[in-house]
């Protein structure tokens, strides 16, 4: 697939209605390192500018704190390549690709979604995915956002934070710049929003509330895996549809969240889509947790307990690994009987022990 760049136009997104446009404004994600020198080339062509490597003062390749060698764009976009912790010939090995909004903003829509669709076909895991939604009608506002969050009308996080920005000569304003909701992190559901006014952070150049939806780890995975497979006619129901499923700003006349109304200035942008929920991986993830903590944790202290058998008789050893085998089974909780039942049942396999 080859992509060209546009002109950038003034609405650098698709165009939803007469007053909002979509889009997606930063990605962040790991290829397999044997795909390192087509993928670079292809991204050269995209952008038409190299992506050297960034050297030290003694011309070796400069290491970052994650990756032994760094390259870089001239418009900012951002390879570490080789992680530290894995020896290179290990089939996770990696490289990071690192594509800022500033770049991302120089794409069509349907030329965002077509990389995207390439990055998807070589591997790639993506980590971050951030999209946006610029309110040019602002109906949406800072000061609405702010009241409502005061009072209690929203769902979809339980923690909010306003920020109050510097000041502008001839603000009248006085409410905070940006109002945030959930957090970064381990500490987050892998969602992150932020609404504030573009035209103050462009100096008017996009003359727009927007709405932010930063997205992470299994979350940001899901949707990238979605927008890339799909085809394009699905990119804006796509962006919006997280979106409104993440966050709403409600009338709470109700102790029932479904029986409240929607404020009318937040459905008046969203009315017409509908929610895109995200998969639950909570079985699939605290499985692997257990093959994780499993290894880590007991695998060692196991080993050495086998070791010492073994020394004195092969047999004992064996014997111990099927004593405490069915000892476990025996012992097994009922959530860990429900794991291990979801675990069998998503790979169509037979248990080979009784789980009831």
């Amino acid at each position: 697939m080859s992509i060209g760049f546009a002109p950038p136009p003034s609405k650098t997104g698709v165009e939803l209605t007469s007053q909002i446009t979509v889009g997606y404004d930063w990605l962040r994600g790991t290829i397999p390192i044997s795909q390192f020198d087509r993928v670079r080339a292809h991204l050269e062509t995209v952008f038409s500018e190299p992506i050297e490597p960034l050297l030290a003062s003694d011309g070796r390749p400069r290491p970052s704190q994650n990756y032994r060698r760094q390259f870089r764009s001239a418009s900012g976009l951002y390879l570490g390549v080789s992680n530290w912790f894995r020896d290179d010939s290990d089939p996770q090995q990696h490289f990071m690709v690192n594509i800022p909004g500033s770049v991302l903003s120089r794409f069509t829509p349907l030329q965002q979604h077509t990389l995207f669709s390439v990055l998807y076909s070589e591997g790639m895991h993506c980590s971050r995915l951030d999209i946006k939604v610029d309110d040019y009608g602002k109906e949406v506002t800072v000061a609405k956002v702010y009241e409502a969050a005061k009072a209690g009308n929203f769902t979809g996080f339980r923690k909010w934070e306003p920020y109050y920005g510097p000041r502008q000569r001839g603000d009248v304003y006085e409410g905070p710049s940006t109002v945030y909701f959930g957090s970064r992190g381990k500490s987050g559901s892998g969602r992150f929003l932020r609404i504030y006014d573009k035209s103050k952070q462009s100096s008017g150049e996009i003359d727009a509330t927007r709405v932010e939806l930063e997205l992470s780890g299994d979350k940001a995975f899901e949707a990238f895996e979605n927008i890339s497979s799909l085809d394009f006619d699905f990119f804006k129901d796509l962006a919006v549809g997280y979106v409104k499923s993440s966050i709403s700003f409600i009338d709470r006349v109700s102790s029932h969240i479904s029986r409240c109304p929607v404020l009318r200035w937040w459905d008046s942008l969203f009315s017409d889509f509908t929610a895109i929920h995200f998969s639950p991986k909570v079985v699939v993830k605290t499985y692997q947790k257990s093959l994780d903590w499993l290894e880590n944790q007991v695998a060692p202290t196991f080993a050495m307990v086998l070791e010492s058998l073994a020394a004195i008789s092969p047999d004992d050893a064996i014997s111990f690994f099927y004593k405490m085998w069915f000892k476990g089974n025996e012992n097994m909780s009922e959530k860990q009987k429900f794991l291990l039942r979801s675990w069998l049942a998503s790979n169509g396999l037979i248990p080979c022990m009784s789980t009831s």
